[in-house]
């Protein structure tokens, strides 16, 4: 990354850290983004690098059950890009957060990813990461032990290392397909347990994800994208969970689209609308409404999601390609 690149990052940083100081949210196997074709450097290490000539930094927000108090919130910022003389190699870092009322999550990841040219034009990353966690829950701020030297109170922090494989195929804004597991440990939480009976997130447990993607046109200044992401988590009683968008791309500029979760049945428990907007210069922006169908809160089921990125010419081209990744 060059001097401008680091400028740019440091800048996104300093927002997410701002941002991160809400403390209003609760975790989640992996963060749920319904955005989750601007960031996929979350859910795959092999997408490292993957956007040709361009080194991408992504910010994303999402607040879940607006308007009430310690609902979920996800947070975070993401870098990409690619080195070395022939681009075969991608490296990739995130910063997340998961924030709740209890319970705290933060993860730092960093990637790498190699790249094999096909002869049909599409490319195969295989892709490594490995990182930390940070869990926290402040059970003193909500309870009052009957003995406050008990000891399971000194149990309100856990960290650790872990690390996640993928591998990507994909040919540049036409087709992609991923098959990803982001957590290959898995960690038990040993907050309320015992003598503390209350409620508190699990720390990340393995899951494994299968996504894709393809791009079609449609007109002169039109483009439709069709995305799947499958998502198996053993632990849960509901093991399965897809998302289902499909976008619209005008002019290669804006895009607008619908998403739809699935997590327990063939009935939709989500639905989504989303917009973004990339300017040929690389600024990127998008915003996402979504409304659960099963909300757990009475009259609070919307959940809001903003995307921020920028993307640098890794060339001194003034104008950057299209991206639809």
């Amino acid at each position: 990354m060059n001097l401008k690149n680091c400028c740019v990052f440091k800048t996104l940083l300093v927002i997410t850290f701002f941002i991160f100081g809400y403390q209003i949210m609760q975790a989640q196997p992996l963060g749920k983004y319904t955005q989750y074709n601007f960031n996929k450097l979350l859910i795959n290490p092999a997408y490292a690098g993957t956007i040709e000539d361009v080194t991408s930094f992504t910010s994303f927000y999402r607040r879940q059950w607006a308007g009430i108090e310690g609902a979920p919130t996800n947070i975070g910022i993401s870098a990409n890009g690619s080195v070395g003389k022939r681009k075969r190699v991608g490296l990739g870092v995130y910063l997340a957060g998961d924030i709740a009322g209890l319970s705290n999550h933060y993860d730092l990841m960093v990637s790498y990813a190699y790249k094999i040219p096909m002869q049909n034009g599409s490319i195969v990353s295989a892709g490594l990461q490995g990182g930390l966690f940070y869990y926290y829950a402040n059970l003193t701020d909500e309870i009052t032990p009957g003995d406050p030297n008990d000891p399971k109170l000194d149990l309100e922090r856990l960290w650790g290392p872990n690390f996640g494989a993928g591998i990507y195929y994909y040919k540049n804004n036409k087709y992609s397909v991923g098959f990803s597991v982001p957590y290959l440990l898995n960690y038990e939480n040993p907050i309320g347990q015992d003598t503390i009976d209350i409620r508190t997130n699990n720390p990340r447990n393995t899951q494994y994800i299968l996504s894709g993607s393809y791009v079609m046109d449609v007109g002169q200044d039109f483009k439709f994208k069709p995305s799947l992401l499958l998502r198996y988590l053993p632990i849960f009683s509901n093991p399965v969970q897809v998302d289902i968008t499909a976008s619209i791309y005008i002019k290669e500029v804006f895009m607008v689209g619908t998403n739809w979760r699935l997590d327990s049945g063939v009935k939709p428990d989500a639905g989504a609308l989303l917009c973004s907007y990339r300017s040929p210069k690389g600024l990127r922006f998008g915003y996402a409404y979504e409304y659960s169908f099963v909300s757990n809160v009475s009259g609070y089921s919307s959940s809001h999601e903003v995307m921020v990125g920028y993307d640098i010419g890794n060339n001194s081209k003034d104008y950057l390609a299209p991206r639809f990744f």
